[in-house]
């Protein structure tokens, strides 16, 4: 006993200045992507995965740079939506690998700031590789089957290819966004199949694989023949695009409204038990001309300095529970955009809860209404 309070009272002085250092160090300022200073959170470690997970689609790709956005999300605002809502947002999707239909992946460049902000913050992170050789504004699958589906080889080499970009990233897994594929033929649908395994296994232990699915009721032209189930027993999770009643090249309407949204779940749940589901929600609208075809796409936010002008009208459709900004004029007539709001929001939040799914995913962060956090707050759970 003497010994042990000899070597406390030589040790206590250490000890008490590295907590000094640490509670020191957890406060120090980073930097924004932007070059501004932002106090870093202490950092706050999950003991395990909340009842109902809140995840943002977090997006490096600079403003423009997708060809359907009139106004996209940048780096800067996506940043922003993170560092600002630490404690509404459980985890990050990184939008950092796209693969074109010939299986070539490009990376983007590394985001310190947003990776180093959600580890601090005790977030998770996700690599998210987007596969797109389908035109995801026409819906078209015109362009056939991506050869790496139809080869074994060229397939067990891309998902080999996208477990190294995540493993690289530090990421707690992957995110794979099949709903740019061609989802009828038969080959295509045994080829994501066989992806998403390889893939799997590819990662690894320790490491969670996740696919964004389309919405199964979407307009396509061809019948929908890949069986969530079957990506359900390989994958850990599936992302349902809680979008797509309309299209841009087609009529005007809402992307998501509440009664075709509760009969998508209502399909999936046949075939997936629900706390594998998460819910994506578009932070985006589609913004349609007085003809009421070929709409644009366009930010949520944006809805707030459009309803500053004068003569516009913002009213809830009844039936869908999705919200119809009518704004502009002039020769052309007046536009509409069909977006989700606070309100619109959490009416989905809801349905997703009830439903018991695991939670929802914000596709994209930056994007979304301002109401949007104040809707989270309320609806996604009594810990937020």
């Amino acid at each position: 006993m003497v010994l042990l309070r000899s070597a406390w009272r030589r040790a206590w002085p250490v000890v008490a200045l590295a907590a000094v250092l640490f509670g020191v160090v957890a406060a120090l300022p980073g930097l924004d992507p932007d070059g501004t200073m932002r106090l870093i959170p202490p950092v706050r470690k999950r003991l395990a995965r909340p009842a109902f997970e809140v995840v943002g689609v977090y997006t490096p790709i600079p403003a423009g740079a997708w060809a359907e956005a009139t106004t996209a999300t940048t780096e800067s605002l996506s940043y922003a939506d993170l560092s600002d809502n630490p404690g509404l947002i459980d985890g990050i999707i990184g939008e950092w690998l796209t693969v074109d239909a010939a299986g070539q992946v490009t990376e983007a460049p590394d985001d310190g700031p947003a990776i180093g902000f959600a580890r601090s913050s005790g977030l998770s992170v996700w690599t998210l590789a987007t596969l797109r050789p389908v035109d995801v504004g026409t819906n078209d699958v015109s362009v056939g089957t991506p050869g790496y589906l139809e080869s074994a080889g060229a397939r067990r080499a891309l998902a080999a290819r996208l477990a190294a970009a995540s493993v690289a990233r530090m990421a707690d897994g992957l995110v794979i966004d099949l709903t740019g594929l061609p989802m009828g033929p038969p080959a295509a649908a045994q080829g994501i199949v066989a992806l998403v395994t390889e893939t799997k296994q590819a990662l690894g232990q320790g490491r969670t694989l996740g696919v964004v699915i389309p919405s199964l009721t979407a307009p396509r032209e061809q019948p929908y023949s890949v069986d969530p189930a079957a990506l359900a027993a390989v994958a850990d999770w599936l992302i349902l695009q809680g979008w797509g009643e309309h299209w841009p090249s087609g009529t005007a309407g809402p992307l998501s409204g509440l009664d075709w949204l509760t009969d998508n779940l209502g399909a999936l749940l046949a075939r997936v038990a629900p706390g594998q589901v998460s819910l994506a929600l578009p932070a985006f609208g589609y913004d349609w001309p007085a003809g009421g075809t070929g709409a644009v796409r366009r930010a949520g936010r944006d809805a707030a300095a459009l309803r500053a002008n004068p003569g516009t009208g913002s009213a809830e459709d009844p039936k869908s529970g999705e919200t119809a900004l009518t704004y502009g004029g002039g020769t052309e007539g007046p536009r509409r955009l069909w977006y989700l709001d606070g309100t619109a929001l959490t009416s989905r939040v809801r349905l997703a809860r009830f439903h018991g799914l695991r939670g929802v995913v914000i596709w994209r962060l930056g994007e979304e209404d301002p109401g949007w956090w104040p809707a989270i707050k309320g609806a996604a759970g009594p810990s937020r």
